[in-house]
């Protein structure tokens, strides 16, 4: 919500600086490829590390696919056993992945400082690390 004199209306009392917020995303190839820079719009922000958490998520699932299936070649029901992993590829990242990156993209934005994309490439990664961690452990205390 920029103001008359350029300035951001903030949410929190006390916080208002100049901000040049700018979408200038030249493509997917350059987050991933970690040239795109640093970011200064929320938008650039959430969608480097949802990038990275998706990207990093699908190959997590995709090996655990891959070893289910191996597992399970001589078993009945082997691909109704292994659906379930290859659905969360899709569910994981579309759900809390997008929410909890635009969480830490808010973070940074409100911050008011650039974030570098390696930035996004260690926050994605971790976020796919707390999640594995996560199902482990209710794995764990299930037994």
């Amino acid at each position: 919500m920029p103001t008359d004199d350029g300035y951001i209306i903030p949410l929190l009392p006390g916080r208002s600086k100049p901000r040049t917020d700018s979408t200038d995303i030249s493509g997917i190839g350059d987050i991933l490829m970690l040239n795109a820079g640093s970011f200064n719009s929320f938008y650039e922000m959430w969608l480097s590390i949802f990038l990275w958490m998706a990207v990093t998520y699908i190959v997590v699932h995709l090996i655990a696919a891959a070893v289910s299936l191996l597992m399970l070649r001589r078993h009945a029901w082997m691909l109704g056993l292994s659906l379930p992993i290859i659905a969360m590829m899709a569910i994981g990242p579309a759900t809390i992945g997008a929410i909890t990156s635009a969480g830490i993209a808010w973070s940074f934005y409100q911050s008011g400082s650039e974030m570098p994309n390696w930035y996004a490439l260690v926050f994605g990664c971790l976020q796919t690390l707390f999640c594995l961690f996560v199902s482990y452990t209710r794995i764990l205390a299930s037994l």
